[in-house]
């Protein structure tokens, strides 16, 4: 791992390359999957000295995938107050590197050829990437509670209308659950494959996307119900390791 500062933040720089490798390595772990180009973190103080340095971009919009790359396996994030937030960032930073090699491949043309021929919805790739950051946790446990017992949402579709970002985070929380972690890694390389999403879902899990969304519902709407009646702890576990 190589890290790059902005202006003097020696502690801040130790500290990144202290924690940055169990991030990355527990990104990978859940992917199944391993780059063979280092990474180079580029660390800022603040949000302030990231918007106003000259790499000219939005970190939001680059560590969602937004931008087509700046060459190698650049993962650009800013300090925030409570570590676990700044862990947070890194684990999605590191896991936009990941997940857009192992859809579009390794090399810049191979990838500007690739993400041309396959189609991703955002709450398919930004909801793996929250999904990957910090799971369904609690915040947004409650919300897509709310959305499914009080909210009238009653099909897949209406959450991704409402909240696409918390769409795919439990998309992908359920097809994990469901189906085991390797399923995550599986959906994506059979997406490169068939470079179709819907195709990719079903070589994973025998269905396609319309019972698949029908048992998303039918899943969550059933686990609320455990909750509620007390036979189940409600705390939620950010994104588990591949067994």
């Amino acid at each position: 791992v190589q890290i790059y500062l902005h202006m003097e933040a020696d502690e801040l720089g130790r500290y990144t390359l202290a924690t940055a490798p169990d991030q990355i390595r527990e990104v990978e772990e859940l992917l199944g999957y391993r780059s063979d180009d280092p990474y180079q973190v580029i660390v800022y103080q603040t949000h302030n000295d990231l918007k106003q340095s000259n790499l000219g971009f939005d970190l939001d919009q680059y560590n969602r995938g937004g931008l087509t790359r700046l060459g190698g396996n650049k993962v650009v994030v800013y300090y925030h107050q409570e570590r676990e937030k700044f862990h947070e960032e890194l684990r999605r930073g590191v896991a936009r590197v990941l997940v857009e090699e192992m859809l579009y491949g390794g090399r810049l043309t191979e990838r500007v050829q690739n993400s041309a021929l396959i189609y991703l919805p955002d709450w398919y790739e930004q909801g793996l990437l929250a999904y990957i950051q910090s799971g369904l946790h609690f915040e947004r446990n409650n919300r897509l509670r709310q959305h499914l017992k009080d909210g009238g949402v009653r099909r897949f579709s209406q959450l991704i209308n409402r909240d696409p970002e918390l769409a795919g985070v439990s998309f992908w929380h359920y097809i994990t659950e469901r189906y085991g972690a390797s399923s995550l890694s599986n959906a994506l390389y059979l997406t490169r494959v068939n470079r179709d999403f819907r195709s990719g879902m079903t070589s994973v899990t025998g269905t396609k996307m319309k019972a698949i969304g029908k048992d998303w519902l039918k899943y969550y709407l059933e686990r609320f119900a455990q909750d509620d009646s007390g036979r189940t702890d409600p705390r939620v576990d950010r994104a588990k390791p591949r067994d």
